[in-house]
Parts: structure tokens; sequence; C-alpha cells
């Protein structure tokens, strides 16, 4: 299950904590806030720290989110590992 909540942030920016399993069920909402987010604000940070799987389909929303300036505050292990995973 994926949970999503936004915490106060200095300087007009946004701070998303994610929560559990990132999978293509969860994608469309975390894209969606995300750039919901990015148009109300200068700058914003995905605290994925607790963050328990993501499948394909999420890493390859969260690529694309860092390459549209979405900053990762904090990594779960799992997800740092994948992350740095070549794609084929």
């Amino acid at each position: 299950m994926l949970r999503i909540s936004t915490a106060p942030h200095a300087d007009n920016s946004s701070l998303l904590k994610i929560e559990g399993v990132i999978d293509a069920e969860g994608v469309e909402a975390l894209d969606d806030i995300c750039r919901r987010q990015l148009s109300s604000s200068s700058r914003l940070l995905l605290d994925l720290a607790s963050v328990t799987y993501a499948d394909d389909v999420a890493l390859t929303c969260l690529l694309r989110l860092r390459r549209a300036g979405v900053e990762f505050q904090s990594i779960s292990p799992f997800l740092r590992e994948l992350l740095q995973r070549p794609k084929p």
C-alpha cells in the first residue's frame, strides 16, 4: 500500500513523504501529486526512506520525476540500489 503525505518545508519548497509499496497501481497517484506540487512550488523534495518496494513502472516514474527536477531527500537502501542499476 502506498501512502503519500505532505510536510511543510522552507523556501517555497514542498516535501512529500512516500511510504510503503510503489507499484503500477500507485504510480499514477504519485505522478499526479508530484506534477501538481511542481506547478505550485519552486522545489519538490521526495522523502523515500520508507519505501519498501518499487516495481519497474515505479522506477521509471521516479527516474522521470528526477529528470524533471524532483529531488530525492532520503532514499531507502532498497530503493537506492534499484535506482543505481543500469537499465537494459
